[in-house]
């Protein structure tokens, strides 16, 4: 059994998405258009840029899904979001994610373990699509897809209990994709409530190394999510020139209900 956690990265590294989201506020210009040699459209792109936080809840099978345990992971990012006039808003970001793997159990190496080890750092990259493609009145339709990419850092633990020295490296690995429409009503001016769902597949891998003395075995353990559909219920609190964005997300599957919570604050160019 393992019980460490290792928090002192957040403080290491917090620094950096601020400096990013920073930076692009003074260098982003506030309004490109296409000339219209190029177009006979003029085209208007919007900018905003914002700092969000994410709290992801899933359930995750292994070990040919016979076996399941939690991730929960706390996701910090830096986003950069370019809207067009035609109803298209790009908004990739970068940031770091404090996971937790707990109850995860490797068994194919010299001393079986069962991870106990709090939270492991390290980076998020990704970014999401929305098309606004219909509108009817107050209301309107489209399709948003996101895919985020976790690239864990590797974490040293020693093992105790044993006469002899003992030590594991492991990192974690992984991916999750949301695809699905999107439905807004746009009533009101300061609150836009939406729906989004759709599938949301997440896969990825835990590489565990045990080393004792001169013995050592590496395990990959594949990882999956239980259930590949979402629910996510939120609302766009628009206070111009700033943005808020919070979502309730849900995960069902057979035996579970996944939560988890989206905060995103934008500043619009």
């Amino acid at each position: 059994m393992l019980r460490l956690v290792q928090m002192e990265a957040l403080m290491k590294k917090l620094p950096v998405l601020f400096l990013l989201v920073i930076g692009l506020t003074f260098l982003i210009p506030p309004k490109v258009k296409a000339t219209p040699a190029l177009n006979q459209d003029i085209v208007q792109i919007d900018y905003a840029t914002g700092l969000g936080f994410r709290y992801l809840q899933r359930t995750l099978t292994w070990d040919d899904a016979e076996q399941t345990s939690p991730l929960k992971a706390s996701i910090l990012t830096a986003q950069f979001a370019f809207s067009t006039d035609f109803g298209v808003t790009l908004t990739p970001f970068i940031g770091l994610v404090f996971q937790n793997f707990d109850n995860l159990v490797f068994r194919q190496l010299p001393l079986s373990v069962e991870l106990e080890t709090g939270n492991i750092s390290g980076w998020i990259f990704g970014g999401d699509l929305t098309w606004e493609a219909i509108e009817y009145a107050n209301f309107s339709a489209g399709l948003k897809g996101e895919f985020l990419y976790s690239l864990g850092n590797t974490n040293n633990w020693s093992i105790p209990g044993l006469m002899v020295e003992g030590k594991l490296q492991g990192k974690p690995n992984w991916w999750e994709a949301r695809l699905g429409p999107l439905f807004f009503y746009q009533g009101w001016d300061t609150f836009t409530p939406f729906i989004w769902t759709g599938i949301s597949p997440l896969q990825g891998t835990f590489s565990l190394e045990e080393t004792i003395e001169t013995l050592h075995r590496t395990e990959d353990k594949e990882i999956k999510g239980k259930g590949n559909f979402f629910v996510t219920l939120g609302t766009n609190l628009n206070f111009s020139p700033l943005r808020m964005r919070v979502c309730l997300d849900l995960f069902p599957s057979k035996d579970n209900l996944d939560p988890g919570v989206t905060i995103q604050i934008f500043y619009v160019f």
